[in-house]
């Protein structure tokens, strides 16, 4: 993930075909609704202090599930039954 892919406010289907990785329950350390409005800059700040902060603590990049990413903008009422609600 790139502090670009954040910057923009319109779906990126090439972002859903080429970032996601698989991943299965219980392998996903954080999940982090995009949103639209957000400024990009504070995002990717706050994201770069959570990442920082779960290194030192667990001595790995985090696994982040960002609906940005995994789910296809173009096609959100299909993808929207993928959201991890518990």
């Amino acid at each position: 993930l790139k502090r670009e892919h954040l910057a923009t406010s319109t779906p990126d289907p090439a972002l859903h075909s080429t970032l996601p990785q698989r991943a299965v329950l219980g392998e996903v350390d954080a999940f982090v609704s995009h949103s639209w409005m957000d400024d990009e800059a504070s995002k990717w700040a706050a994201l770069q202090r959570f990442r920082e902060a779960f290194k030192v603590v667990h001595g790995r990049e985090p696994t982040v599930w960002l609906d940005k990413i995994c789910l296809d903008q173009s096609d959100i009422a299909r993808n929207l039954g993928c959201l991890p609600v518990y």
